[in-house]
């Protein structure tokens, strides 16, 4: 669909997503991408921003919570849970995955 200027909505939309992506800074570590996206959760369901702050605090926290995603997803394949054998003795097991 055509906005008033001719141009494609899709095509727009795509291309924002993709640059608001880029444009964000990477979290320091697991913990403070946590802290951060709660914080972003928090505003957006006060309900008290701006428009054009919500669309900002939304797209943050989007990234947020994918980054988080693709560190708990990269790690998953090195942990592993401690299991009990039928004859008692400790081994480890792999994860089961993310979904």
């Amino acid at each position: 669909m055509n906005n008033l200027f001719g141009e494609d909505n899709q095509d727009n939309k795509e291309q924002n997503q993709k640059s608001n992506q880029k444009n964000q800074p990477e979290p320091e570590d697991f913990e403070s991408a946590v802290d951060e996206l709660e914080q972003k959760v928090m505003e957006l369901e006060s309900g008290n921003l701006k428009l054009e702050d919500t669309i900002d605090v939304y797209h943050r926290a989007k990234f947020l919570a994918s980054w988080c995603y693709t560190k708990l997803n990269a790690i998953q394949g090195e942990l592993k849970k401690l299991g009990l054998d039928k004859d008692g003795k400790f081994h480890l097991e792999d994860l089961d995955e993310i979904d």
